[in-house]
């Protein structure tokens, strides 16, 4: 090869052309793009949100002390700004309950709005705990009010009355399904709640499918700033500085959550996520693409994992926001080093049991988690970034075939955005039996090997009784 042909550059690890790490990722927001379709065919955001202000309404009219629906979040659970801190400890994702292809939204409500003098007077901090404290009623008035939902709980020596975390979420969930049959969400359709940890889980059914998921939370929004937090204005930040004023006056949440091992009857949780919603405008469209990809990945390959959400994901990006030069994260050539990037900054942090909150710092978010726990999770990462190919096409291909007929009546070809011909080339034929996840991820992953591997030698071994076995190609000399 003559020392002047330039290469392609390689991923040390991996072994894959920068290049092609680009074109996942495109192909990533192109299946992104369809499964958006795929959602708005199971109803649009409007008339979700309609619903759930028809449901708060009802809620309002049950108890007074709910206020009318004005200020409520609506957020999309598979975006940066639908990622909230909750642990999978406390709180079961919705893709749990169904599909990617599933709507999910998640609803912040306010049960109580504090100003900044009251916030300051009535949240205490628990020690050594910068992110939880108990709320104070000092108000006669309120303990009155909330007489159902108190606790007697001692402080410095004396004795208070606190808004009970425990119960307000009980209180909720009696008062939401009280209403809950007076509410429809679709015609045809039937709806089912359970408490799931600090929040109200509703799932939309029709027929055999689960068509919206609603994730409800119960919270008491402050206005101004934490105590805990003001060292926050004082970094330096990636946004534009017009954007102080407006993270300041939306303030934070209290969300109704202990720490591991906390006071699940008392505590609450400081929550961001009203500045995180703000401050997702000035995130780089090409680094939030490569959010989005590895977020699905994480929900998919973790799911159910009791050390790792998308919530740290969104932590490290926020904290590279301000380390990484704006042109790194707005230059497409980077995409690899930033997709890799953020993988490596999970395992980093998973290998030092340390991940800082982004407001925070002095929070430790695996501050509970064990090496036993934390290795598991680790290894699978390891893998990933091993194999970023495997990890983010075969889920992503499956997906986009399986709801290939849920955007018209008769596709004959999904055309992307920029016009080239996506995986999905017609309807699935209804005489053959489906596919079941493993062997659907063997065949995509087949399928892929032939297609980057024109011209060579292939062999597979297969074991019958383990489709998904590693290392079950040979190309030429080399085992995969």
């Amino acid at each position: 090869m003559a020392a002047s042909e330039e290469w392609e550059p390689l991923d040390f690890r991996s072994g894959i052309e920068h290049e092609e790490i680009r074109n996942l990722v495109a192909y990533f927001k192109r299946y992104q793009q369809h499964m958006a379709k795929v959602c708005r065919t199971k109803g649009g955001e409007e008339a979700t949100r309609e619903f759930m202000e028809n449901l708060l309404r009802l809620v309002h009219k049950y108890d007074r002390r709910f206020p009318l629906p004005k200020d409520f979040l609506f957020l999309r659970d598979n975006t940066f700004e639908g990622v909230l801190d909750m642990q999978p400890s406390h709180f079961r994702p919705h893709y749990l309950h169904g599909k990617e292809s599933t709507p999910a939204y998640v609803v912040i409500i306010p049960i109580m709005e504090l100003n900044a003098e009251d916030s300051f007077d009535m949240f205490d901090y628990m020690i050594g705990r910068p992110m939880h404290g108990g709320i104070r009623l000092l108000d006669g008035v309120d303990q009155y009010k909330w007489r159902d939902c108190q606790v007697e709980h001692e402080s410095g020596g004396n004795t208070y009355t606190y808004l009970s975390s425990e119960k307000v979420c009980d209180w909720f969930f009696k008062a939401v399904s009280a209403v809950a049959n007076e509410a429809t969400p679709m015609p045809g359709h039937s709806m089912t709640l359970e408490l799931n940890g600090p929040a109200i889980t509703i799932c939309v059914e029709g027929g055999d499918a689960c068509d919206i998921v609603y994730n409800m939370i119960p919270t008491v929004r402050c206005k101004g700033w934490p105590t805990a937090a003001q060292a926050w204005w004082s970094r330096d930040h990636y946004w534009d500085s017009k954007a102080n004023s407006e993270v300041e006056n939306n303030g934070y949440h209290l969300l109704p959550m202990c720490c591991a091992d906390g006071n699940p009857e008392l505590e609450w949780r400081l929550s961001f996520c009203q500045a995180e919603l703000e401050l997702a405008r000035f995130i780089p469209p090409v680094f939030m693409h490569n959010f989005n990809v590895l977020h699905s990945v994480i929900r998919k390959e973790l799911a159910g994992s009791a050390v790792v959400s998308p919530y740290q994901l969104k932590t490290i990006v926020l904290w590279a926001c301000d380390r990484l030069r704006p042109e790194f994260l707005r230059d497409e050539a980077f995409i690899p080093l930033s997709l890799f990037g953020m993988v490596d900054d999970i395992m980093h942090c998973l290998i030092n049991k340390s991940c800082a909150n982004y407001f925070l710092p002095q929070y430790n978010m695996f501050l509970h988690c064990s090496e036993e726990m934390m290795f598991p999770v680790a290894r699978k990462l390891s893998l990933i970034r091993t194999d970023p190919v495997k990890y983010i096409y075969l889920r992503t291909a499956a997906e986009w075939r399986e709801t290939a007929g849920m955007i018209a009546e008769n596709p004959q070809t999904d055309q992307n955005s920029d016009g080239k011909d996506s995986p999905v080339r017609s309807r699935p034929k209804a005489d053959k039996p489906p596919l079941n996840d493993r062997e659907s991820r063997f065949r995509d992953w087949t399928s892929h090997i032939v297609d980057v591997n024109q011209g060579k030698s292939i062999s597979v071994f297969i074991d019958p009784n383990d489709i998904s076995t590693a290392r079950a190609f040979r190309i030429d000399d080399k085992f995969y």
